[in-house]
């Protein structure tokens, strides 16, 4: 009967464990950063990129962004330094990106949101 009420032995964690367990280099981790920035992402690049770009992927410290035209891409990569920059100043460790690649492909249709 002991070791029924003996809290070590099933081994309880509190919800900020679980919460740091999800958010600490796993598949969630990527997932939950991914959506952090997808909700920040007029914040970072402005109301015009916005429109046209999303991001879709995030794996390690590289950031996979879709761009609606090929042409668009050429200019982003010019743009890429201020983006990594907002990123930075925006989430200081929280979310570390050191690369970001651009690539054409869909987007979410953001009027219907």
């Amino acid at each position: 009967m002991e070791k029924f009420y003996n809290k070590n032995y099933f081994n309880i964690k509190s919800i900020k464990d679980i919460i740091n367990n999800l958010t600490t280099n796993s598949y969630f981790s990527y997932e939950y950063k991914l959506n952090v920035l997808k909700n920040n992402w007029e914040k970072i690049v402005g109301e015009k990129l916005y429109k046209q770009t999303e991001p879709v992927k995030l794996y390690k410290t590289t950031l996979y962004v879709n761009c609606v035209h090929q042409g668009l891409i050429n200019t982003l990569l010019f743009y890429k330094d201020i983006i990594l920059s907002k990123i930075q100043e925006n989430f200081k460790e929280r979310i570390v990106i050191e690369e970001i690649i651009f690539k054409f492909g869909q987007i979410t249709d953001r009027d219907k949101l």
